[in-house]
């Protein structure tokens, strides 16, 4: 039995080993470096943010492979530390660019013992277009644990089969953790996600001895996709605690020292302590926040463009004979020629003075010295003697000076030692126990100076330290300030901008950080739904970040969630603060545009009404135009109002007028062409024109039938509304209003007009009932109405005149007013106004004579003598030196007609010219018109009568005759001045009346 046992083992191993050697064999067909060390090993110095972990990659070469890693590196492929992605200084990145060949991916791959129960933790982020595999392996390379990332998704195999976990951002940095016992495994994700609680995986292979190897690697096959690996930490490591990788060491390390700067604020030109002495040649000493990866250091400048120099020192207080001094070092890249010396000495507060020194670092870049750090020192018989060290510009060096036996009183050559350490502690130059520089019993003072011949050089220290100072300990400027930071706080004061509506993309987003160990690097976003997990936005990148341009990512108003990351990886989802994005880019167009009254008015008062259409962010302005539709955005009258859905308008004049309307929201938006429209009716003018176009009947009838002309606009005529009014006594002004017996449209009245109707109109009234002959008595005039309610009337009564044709004794009388003067210079015009009466003047034989006439008083309506003889009667009036002649006949005026029509008079006053001329000899019709046109004034001074109407009638009213037709005669004068006519022919029979009461 116990030999059949052996024989099974001795085949185990057998196969075992068959089925190692073709893995193996992938690592020997690539170019395999191996670099494992002991590890215990923990580094204990990070440059910026590098995370904490077991491997860190702080102290690989940047280029180089990672330390203590087995690497995978086919052709077309690459696996190197690089310095810095996102926060994360000092990483790994793997490149996979191999076309896709079979058996040839990156990878990394970590040693360690059987680990039966164990975790593992590291930081993850990927480009991912194909897979990356990151199995836990054990001894014979099956994997216990395979966890596959594929685009955003996390994937476990066991069983056969992958099982999707959760997803992530691949393209930012993960805090993957993996934890297993000999019950299964589960997932931790940023510190604080967890998967399959409990060890409820299961494996993919047996665990049997435990796992002793951590690969990370892309896939076989796969091509064209970049991985990046930080911090790994495993839980077996020196110093570990859950979460380790988490936390790091500050981005630029404030180095302890008893003068580290700490306390010295930036841009400070005369740090705490020293004593600076600048020449004015652009030289200075400044405290910055930061050097490379020292934070809070002094800059020693020298820009000068001479031998000027920049020197200082600092008092390190009691005299020592021995002791330790130290402190770190950096020369700029820029620097030119010589640089800065730097002296340990005795009461050497004067550079060049000289004498006092016991050793002198003088750092140089002349000729054939280039980057040569000189240590001069005594030669034990007291001289000088110098070694050199070879340096990198923008590199720290620590510089360690050792001291002892100053106060003896011969040279020894073994008083002073100096040491040069790069940042990782690696001895980089130790010159042993060397003498002393000659007459220096005890040190003092630390100073330094620069000195260029023209050019420029800059130089920082930092973390100054001596045995002698409060609190030293050996090595204290070795270590720095540490930060663990578990939380990271919610952005304070988010702030949108704008703030309001705007049809702009994209919004500034701004707030201020919240306190934190290890600083901001970077915020999520989110628009509308709060985030369910810490990656569950858009995540941006930037150191210290506190501002943010986003697009809104439609119209509308959109809450936005902003939580922050920070350079230790917390991200708290549920730390959000947040602020409102107003979006609106359209405008729509007035619906259902209104107009109120919809129809014709001469109310020019019009309210316009629309709904509004749906807007983001609301209608505030409306703008409206006139009859042409508006050609750019404000080509209107603007109207503002929240909301606003009504104005009230006047239309510009009497018409009918279309009125655009468009609008304008919160946002800014308007767009003229989308305008609503509709029509405006205003009408304030009523008919007009009134003129008597035919008179039938020959005027020798008493019930004539009269054609009237009239114009109508606007809205159109109201038929039932035009009336007749008629008089038998003479009256301009009748008002026994009735309606005509038609309306026509055309002068013949064939055509009858209809409601509404424009243009020129005819109204008819068959057989006007004058029912008596006479020439000024019978009168007519028209009103009407249009369907807006206008109303227009004749002014006056036109005069119809009739006449018995056996009645041929007409008096006419032709009276002359002197009607205005010049107040330069007397200057009388002449208005000839003509009247008929349908009185018969006296018989010639009659004797009997007036009381005027028998005092030989003249009247201007007096006739100078009687007339006689058939058809051959004179009358002949005379006012002035001015005399006319008329004989009274009936002869065709058509020889004068024509030069009455080109007088600038108007039409009614042409036709009663021409009226009045009726009768007249053709050779007194000319010479009376002519007098008219030469004489007619170009002004009538119209004067005011009712005083003296008033006076009339009170003298009449008390049988005051002879006052009475005085003051009738003056109203008489004043009538025919003013062009009243109607209360000339009315009061002309009064004056006879009194006349006759006189006689």
């Amino acid at each position: 039995m116990m030999k059949f046992k052996k024989t099974n083992i001795i085949i185990t191993v057998i196969l075992l080993i068959l089925l190692i050697i073709p893995i193996i064999n992938i690592f020997n067909s690539t170019n395999i470096k191996n670099t494992f060390q002991n590890e215990v090993e923990i580094i204990n110095s990070r440059s910026s943010l590098d995370y904490l972990g077991l491997y860190s990659f702080t102290d690989d070469t940047i280029g180089s492979y990672p330390a203590d890693w087995t690497i995978q590196e086919p052709t077309d492929t690459s696996v190197e530390v690089i310095s810095e992605l996102d926060g994360h200084h000092k990483i790994v990145e793997l490149i996979d660019n191999n076309n896709g060949l079979s058996g040839a991916c990156p990878g990394i791959m970590n040693n360690f013992t059987n680990k039966t129960s164990g975790t593992v933790e590291f930081w993850f982020r990927g480009q991912l277009t194909d897979t990356v595999y990151i199995p836990l392996f054990r001894a014979d390379l099956l994997p216990v644990i395979s966890v596959r990332l594929y685009s955003d998704n996390i994937y476990g195999h066991w069983g056969g089969s992958d099982h999707y976990i959760t997803d992530f951002n691949s393209n930012t940095w993960t805090n993957i953790r993996i934890k297993w016992n000999t019950a299964g495994w589960m997932l931790v994700l940023n510190g604080t996600d967890e998967y399959g609680s409990g060890y409820s995986y299961t494996f993919d292979n047996a665990l049997q001895f435990g796992i002793e190897h951590l690969k990370i690697r892309t896939r076989n096959g796969g091509s064209g996709y970049t991985i990046w690996v930080d911090a790994v930490d495993y839980n077996w490591a020196p110093g570990y605690y859950e979460g380790r990788s988490l936390d790091y060491e500050t981005s630029n390390k404030d180095y302890l020292g008893a003068e580290s700067f700490s306390d010295d604020p930036t841009g400070n030109t005369n740090p705490d302590g020293w004593v600076i002495t600048a020449e004015t040649y652009s030289d200075f000493v400044s405290i910055v926040d930061n050097y490379t990866t020292h934070s809070q250091v002094m800059r020693i400048n020298d820009y000068s463009t001479s031998w000027a120099y920049t020197q200082g020192y600092l008092d390190l207080g009691e005299p020592q004979v021995e002791g330790n001094f130290s402190f770190w070092m950096n020369v700029a890249n820029e620097s030119r020629q010589y640089t800065t010396p730097f002296i340990l000495a005795r009461e050497q507060k004067d550079t060049y003075s000289g004498g006092y020194e016991i050793v002198i670092l003088r750092t140089c870049a002349y000729n054939d010295y280039q980057n040569i750090m000189e240590i001069r020192y005594g030669d034990g018989a007291g001289g000088e003697d110098s070694d050199y060290f070879n340096y990198s510009t923008d590199t720290w060096y620590r510089i360690n000076i050792e001291f002892r036996s100053l106060n003896s009183t011969e040279f020894e050559n073994a008083e002073v030692k100096v040491q040069i350490f790069a940042d990782n502690k690696t001895e980089l130059y130790n010159s042993g126990w060397v003498a002393k520089g000659k007459d220096v019993d005890y040190v003092e003072v630390f100073s330094f100076c620069t000195r260029g011949e023209g050019q420029t050089h800059d130089t920082y220290i930092d973390a100054l330290d001596w045995s002698w100072a409060s609190g030293y300990y050996e090595g204290r400027n070795w270590d720095h300030e540490t930060v663990s930071d578990y939380s990271v706080g919610s952005p304070i004061g988010l702030n949108v901008d704008p703030d309001t509506w705007t049809n702009i993309n994209p919004f500034d987003i701004s707030w201020t950080n919240p306190e934190d160990n290890s600083g901001i690097i970077g915020a999520y976003y989110k628009f509308n739904i709060p985030p369910s997990s810490d990656t569950d936005g858009t995540y941006v990148a930037g150191s210290d970040l506190s501002q943010l341009s986003v697009n809104a990512p439609s119209e509308g108003a959109h809450t936005v969630y902003v939580w922050l990351k920070d350079a230790a990886g917390n991200v708290e989802y549920l730390n959000y603060s947040t602020g409102q994005l107003y979006y609106d880019t359209t405008i729509g167009t007035p619906i259902n545009l209104e107009i109120s009254p919809d129809s014709w008015t001469n109310d020019n008062n019009f309210n316009i009404t629309w709904t509004n259409p749906v807007d983001n962010s609301g209608i505030i302005e409306a703008y409206y135009k006139f009859d042409n539709p508006p050609s750019f955005d404000t080509d209107g009258t603007y109207v503002a109002g929240n909301d606003i859905s009504k104005i009230s308008v006047n239309a510009p004049s009497e018409g009918i007028h279309t009125i655009y309307v468009w609008l304008k929201d919160e946002a800014g938006n308007i767009e003229y062409t989308n305008y609503g429209t509709n029509q405006l009716y205003y009408d304030i003018t009523g008919p007009n024109s009134f003129y008597v176009v035919n008179i039938e009947g020959n005027n020798n009838i008493k019930k004539p039938t009269i054609i009237c002309q009239f114009v109508v606009s606007g809205s159109g005529t109201n038929i039932s509304s035009v009336e007749f009014a008629f008089s038998t006594n003479g009256s301009q002004y009748p008002v026994n209003w009735m309606q005509v017996d038609g309306v026509y449209t055309d002068i013949n009245c064939t055509n009858n007009a209809s409601n509404g109707d424009t243009g020129i109109l005819y109204a008819k009234v068959n057989e006007v009932p004058f029912n008596k002959f006479s020439l000024t008595d019978n009168t007519i005039r028209f009103r009407a109405s249009d369907l807006t309610g206008n109303i227009g009337t004749q002014e006056t009564a036109f005069t119809v005149p009739s006449k018995n044709n056996g009645n041929n004794n007409i008096i006419i009388i032709i009276i002359i007013i002197i009607i205005g003067s010049v107040a330069a210079g007397v200057s009388t015009s002449y208005y000839v106004v003509v009247h008929r009466s349908p009185s018969r003047i006296a018989n010639k034989k009659s004797k009997k004579k007036s009381k005027a006439e028998k005092t030989g008083k003249k009247r201007k309506w007096q006739v100078e003598q009687d007339l006689s003889g058939f058809n051959a009667e004179i009358l002949n009036i005379k006012y002035g030196n001015k005399k006319y002649t008329m004989i009274e006949r009936s002869e065709d005026l058509g020889d004068i007609s024509y030069k009455v029509h080109q007088l600038p008079i108007s039409e009614d006053e042409k036709k009663q010219l021409l009226e009045e001329m009726q009768g007249l000899a053709p050779e007194d019709r000319n010479e009376i018109f002519n007098s008219i046109v030469q004489e007619s004034p170009v002004t009538v001074k119209k004067m005011n009568i009712n005083n003296l109407v008033a006076d009339f009638e009170k003298l009449e009213s008390e049988g005051n005759w002879k006052e009475a037709l005085n003051h009738l005669e003056a109203i008489l004068e004043l009538a025919e001045k003013q062009g009243y006519e109607t209360i000339f022919e009315k009061l002309v029979a009064k004056y006879y009346e009194l006349r006759a009461k006189i006689k």
